[in-house]
């Protein structure tokens, strides 16, 4: 027996080069990984998957196997070189590693072949402040490894193995997403108009370009609480306005503005008023509103 473990840890060692030289434990199906699901990395929102495998029993003499999953890579879990990333856990127990990493005791997923021949890996990316683009997809070719034993605790020396066999391709595609961080509604106060300019930083994040549309309920203009459209001049106050440097209206549309990225900016909304501080207007509250709709770009 000690001779046969020897001869076992050679082929372990070198399983990658001479797989001839481990024998098949068991043959091990993974149900499909949903490749259509996207990561939000703005909001660090991720559906989660779990994934059943199915554990086939080709040495009879096996009570019990560890299945673990293996990243493409070296160093960090990473979907791509430089994707999101993930995480994949089993019962709780982390269940991947990186390349060429080899079953050890109370490792990945314990499968009692008495009881059942089925294990569920829960595969997760946890939330990021790292910047992504929107549309961008990112995949990671994984393979198993599986060891099974002559007992029921799944440690100890393994009686024989399977190395980097391919389990399946965990991939995800960065959703297009656009994100108001300031909290609204916001007030732009020009007080008792000792002033021609006011403005307001409105925060946002983009993991794509951003189109912007313009409303203003009063079609830019403050008029007078209770005045009546058409609004006269002594009952209203005309402004303009740019937003992050560029001049906007009642009806503005703009296309494809730079991406803000996952840790955002901020664009200054500017209102100035057009006929420099007022006089000869009714005296009372003026206001206006304006509404700013932001979508994801192309």
């Amino acid at each position: 027996m000690s001779k046969w473990t020897k001869l076992a840890g050679v082929a372990l060692a070198f399983g990658i080069a001479q797989p001839a030289m481990a024998a098949n434990c068991a043959t091990v199906s993974f149900s499909p990984f949903n490749s259509s699901s996207q990561f939000d990395p703005i909001n660090g929102n991720y559906p989660g998957q779990t994934i059943t495998a199915t554990v086939t029993r080709l040495d009879s003499n096996a009570d019990s196997a560890r299945l673990i999953l293996l990243d493409n890579d070296a160093g960090a879990l990473k979907l791509s070189q430089n994707g999101p990333i993930y995480n994949i856990t089993t019962g709780g127990n982390q269940a991947v590693y990186e390349a060429h990493h080899l079953v050890q005791n109370n490792e990945g997923a314990l499968i009692l072949f008495a009881s059942s021949n089925t294990a569920n890996f829960t595969f997760t990316i946890p939330n990021t402040t790292s910047d992504f683009t929107g549309g961008t997809a990112y995949s990671e070719p994984l393979t198993y490894s599986i060891s099974c034993f002559k007992n029921t605790t799944g440690n100890g020396n393994s009686q024989s193995s399977n190395l980097e066999v391919t389990a399946f391709n965990a991939s995800v595609t960065i959703a297009k997403i656009v994100s108001i961080t300031t909290a609204g509604p916001q007030t732009i106060n020009f007080g008792n108009f000792t002033t021609t300019s006011q403005q307001l930083q409105v925060g946002v994040k983009s993991t794509s370009s951003i189109n912007v549309n313009v409303q203003t309920a009063n079609t830019n203009q403050m008029v007078l609480a209770g005045a009546v459209s058409p609004y006269p001049a002594n009952s209203s106050i005309p402004y303009t306005m740019t937003l992050n440097g560029t001049t906007v209206s009642n009806g503005t549309s703009l296309t494809n503005q730079t991406r803000a990225g996952v840790a955002g900016m901020n664009w200054p909304l500017i209102l100035n008023l057009t006929g420099g501080l007022p006089s000869g207007k009714i005296a009372g509250t003026y206001s206006d509103t304006i509404t700013l709709t932001l979508t994801p770009g192309t």
